[in-house]
């Protein structure tokens, strides 16, 4: 039995005779889930439609369920306790760690650097117990829920959480000076996205890696972001081992932040004591995150009676994917996968929106 998949997009190149990309397009979308119309039409009750907005992608769940629910929340002029605020910026920071260690497994996968891949390997394990400890899950934590949280996390699986994390962080910084030396072979000078004014498109570590410093957390602070101190990455060659370099320092700024947060997470309640309109409700609301990939952003109009009547969401990779074939231009053909690999498109959500 053969098994058609359909394709989200389709990257074409043209080489010349030695094998040099000289001409590259993205043509797509070709096939969309269509998330934003069916919470609208069949999951209007933004309670239910949480659990369809977590799936849009495993890699990033928690991003997604967060600025849905913060978008919910700012429509309707609910405001939620500071326990559900901490332990929600946690569960940020953790995916980001997660999701870049995947990322970062399979960009040393593609250019054979073993030693690498297995201690990246070993970081996405150690944190996803992290995960484990304080959501249950694995992938999809559902961890968030209208008005704070879905549940309540217990003080000993953050207390466990935080001595695990101690060593992720350690185990993180180590592969500093590897990395640049061992990926610098193959990565160097590689696949160079860069603009002519110095804006790119959007946010995340492959515009970081391009010189651009812009991070929602910073330019639009969230949560417990705007008390949080941090660095934000910033590279300016922009090409591919650039792009992977970002993505380590920012597992190890992450590591720091979900410290901070686990040393003082408030005790009290998890969920807002109304989840109804408020009388001066806009029923209008937009919430961006950050991503591990960037700027993901929700829209929401709701109805007088709490429901969802129009939803939209932008992410990041829609910023990202513009940038694949500018810098497959010049570059081997048999480099090709070590470029597409460093931008770590996510095409679960492009092709679900």
């Amino acid at each position: 039995m053969r098994f058609e998949v359909p394709e989200v997009y389709r990257l074409v190149v043209q080489a010349d005779g030695d094998g040099v990309i000289r001409e590259a397009r993205v043509e797509g979308e070709f096939v969309s889930r269509q998330i934003g119309t069916l919470v609208k039409t069949r999951y209007a009750d933004p309670h239910k439609a949480l659990y369809v907005v977590e799936r849009l992608c495993g890699a990033c769940s928690h991003a997604h369920t967060l600025a849905f629910a913060g978008a919910v929340e700012r429509a309707l002029g609910i405001r939620i306790p500071a326990r559900a605020e901490a332990i929600r910026t946690l569960g940020a920071e953790l995916e980001r760690i997660q999701s870049h260690a995947f990322s970062l497994s399979e960009i040393t996968t593609a250019a054979r650097c073993q030693d690498l891949e297995r201690s990246l390997w070993g970081a996405w394990q150690e944190v996803t117990a992290i995960l484990v400890e304080i959501s249950g899950s694995r992938i999809h934590y559902g961890l968030n829920g209208i008005g704070g949280l879905a549940r309540d996390v217990p003080s000993a699986a953050l207390r466990r959480a935080r001595s695990v994390l101690a060593s992720l962080r350690r185990s993180v910084q180590a592969l500093r000076g590897g990395f640049e030396r061992e990926l610098g072979k193959s990565l160097a000078g590689l696949g160079v996205w860069s603009s002519r004014d110095g804006d790119l498109p959007g946010t995340g570590p492959n515009q970081r890696a391009s010189g651009s410093s812009r991070d929602i957390r910073r330019e639009e602070p969230y949560l417990l972001y705007e008390e949080l101190p941090f660095d934000v990455p910033v590279r300016e060659e922009g090409d591919s081992l650039a792009r992977a370099c970002v993505r380590l320092e920012e597992m190890i700024q992450s590591c720091g932040l979900a410290e901070r947060i686990l040393a003082s997470v408030p005790a009290g309640a998890i969920q807002a004591e109304r989840v109804d309109p408020v009388p001066d409700a806009t029923f209008v609301g937009r919430m961006s995150v950050e991503a591990p990939r960037g700027c993901d952003r929700h829209d929401v109009t709701m109805t007088r009676e709490g429901e969802v009547k129009e939803f939209a969401i932008r992410v990041p990779t829609e910023d990202s994917i513009v940038g694949v074939a500018s810098a497959l231009i010049g570059v081997r053909e048999a480099d090709a996968r070590l470029v597409v690999a460093s931008f770590d498109l996510c095409m679960s959500c492009f092709g679900g929106t």
